[in-house]
């Protein structure tokens, strides 16, 4: 999991360890990426 050769964040990791863990059913972009990238 890392991009142009440097490590992820802590901060990125937990937070992808949090989501594994937890395995939420739904779950949004913060950025309305599907519509274009503007904010919803």
């Amino acid at each position: 999991m890392t991009g142009e050769g440097r490590d992820p964040m802590p901060e990125s990791q937990a937070l992808v360890r949090l989501i594994d863990e937890l395995r939420p059913a739904v779950q949004f972009s913060l950025h309305g990426v599907e519509v274009g990238g503007s904010f919803l």
